[in-house]
């Protein structure tokens, strides 16, 4: 998904679409319950669905996505 993302400050030139079930594992095997946010005041509800094959990302990926998201380092 980075390698489709415009360089910091550049313009986007086209739109493009992104599938995000691409960056799902294989095996869709998972459990889910009910729960909260995980920030306070922790009363909304949230419907969690975890995926039992972990997917991982790099610490360079999260901070190129929060740059991407405006977000300081």
């Amino acid at each position: 998904m980075l390698a489709k993302a415009p360089a910091t400050g550049a313009a986007v030139l086209e739109e493009g679409a992104i599938n995000a079930g691409d960056y799902l594992p294989h095996d869709s095997s998972h459990f889910h319950y009910v729960g909260s946010r995980t920030t306070p005041p922790c009363d909304e509800g949230v419907l969690w669905y975890v995926m039992d094959e972990p997917r991982t990302i790099s610490a360079g990926q999260v901070y190129r996505f929060m740059g991407l998201a405006g977000r300081p380092k």
